[in-house]
């Protein structure tokens, strides 16, 4: 269980407590204040908040301190979680007032208006007071996880985003070439800002057949260099400690050689 499900989870994973979306949380003035920032100025405002941590947490002087201090105060701030597609359905059944906005991330890397974030709760309400996004989609729980589904098997990293711990606000639909927290966990180490999933993924030797030696799918979809194959057993080797648990390796596999176990249960 990890430190946010012990605080916040009431025996679930804190993104599965219900507790956690209700509106009373909105009273929390600071909250209230982030949200508001960050849908009033948008792009900008996540601009110049991404920009700064990598600019800090790269320096070779101060940057160890400055990690560790991007870590205590990022879940005051925003944050997120890898989650697999199982659990990104049952965020969609909790949350209401579904709404589709464009990936930040994408945006200031390519100018693509990929709607692939799902925002909700307070999200819609802030979003169309503060008029800062043209590209609003309204949408309904079934369609959206129709898409939630079709991202998942092109290997789209599902990660659950929260503005001020324990509130959940969107759920991120991303890859690596372009999420700017998935960066820093990979070159800055910025634990806090993209955060392991509770589950990681396994390979049933028996069942892989290493892709009939071609280059398996798995290992191409894997946005953390967790998979490698091994040409002389002929299957994939999955590195637990390398691996997020996004689980959208296992629709890859024809097979059905590779599954999710909880985390806090593998022997390494």
């Amino acid at each position: 269980m990890c430190e946010f499900c012990a605080k916040h989870g009431r025996g679930k994973k804190w993104f599965l407590n219900e507790d956690n979306y209700k509106k009373e949380l909105l009273e929390d003035k600071k909250r209230r204040k982030l949200l508001e920032d960050y849908t009033g100025h948008s792009m900008e405002y996540y601009l110049r908040d991404s920009i700064e941590i990598t600019n800090l947490a790269k320096k070779p002087v101060i940057g160890n301190l400055a990690r560790k201090i991007i870590n205590k105060v990022t879940p005051r701030q925003y944050g997120g979680q890898v989650i697999s597609i199982e659990d990104a359905l049952k965020v969609v059944d909790i949350s209401e007032e579904h709404v589709l906005l464009p990936c930040y991330c994408r945006k200031l890397t390519k100018g693509d208006e990929n709607l692939c974030c799902i925002n909700f709760g307070s999200i819609k309400e802030l979003e169309l007071e503060s008029k800062a996004s043209k590209s609003l989609v309204e949408i309904d729980a079934y369609e959206l996880k129709q898409r939630l589904k079709e991202w998942d098997k092109k290997g789209l990293v599902h990660q659950v985003i929260y503005g001020k711990i324990p509130y959940p606000i969107s759920i991120c639909n991303c890859e690596r070439t372009y999420c700017f927290p998935m960066k820093q966990r990979a070159l800055h180490t910025c634990d806090k800002a993209f955060m392991r999933g509770h589950e990681v993924a396994v390979v049933d030797p028996k069942r892989c057949d290493g892709c009939g030696k071609n280059i398996p799918r798995c290992v191409h979809l894997c946005q953390f260099g967790a998979i490698h194959y091994n040409r002389q057993d002929n299957h994939v080797h999955i590195d637990p400690n390398k691996c997020f648990g996004c689980g959208v390796c296992r629709d890859a596999c024809d097979k059905k050689a590779i599954s999710l176990i909880n985390r806090k249960t593998y022997r390494y």
